[in-house]
């Protein structure tokens, strides 16, 4: 659960880059998801902070889960690109007139 909210927090703290305000309130909205107030997550930080093989496990298991969930995006982004590209396509050649043959 833990390895879970860290890995959120840390995607939104990206994806808001400079706009703190955003993104802090983007991490009390993922802290209140999981049941948690920012001192029970600062808690359960320290004490994977003091046992540092613990600590190096879950920062590991949350930078392989943010990247999945970065791929995962990514897939779908292409997704919706090729979807809208396809419908443009297809919407051009429906409204174009019928062209007049020049003799």
């Amino acid at each position: 659960m833990f390895v879970e909210v860290y890995t959120e927090i840390v995607i939104a703290r990206e994806q808001y880059g400079q706009d703190t305000a955003q993104a802090n309130k983007r991490v009390q909205e993922i802290l209140a998801h999981a049941g948690m107030t920012e001192a029970m997550f600062r808690e359960r930080f320290r004490a994977l902070a003091s046992q540092p093989e613990k600590l190096y496990a879950m920062l590991d298991s949350a930078r392989h889960r943010a990247r999945r969930i970065a791929e995962e995006e990514s897939k779908r982004e292409a997704e919706r690109a090729r979807k809208q590209h396809d419908d443009s396509v297809r919407t051009a050649h429906e409204v174009q007139p019928p062209q007049k043959q020049v003799r």
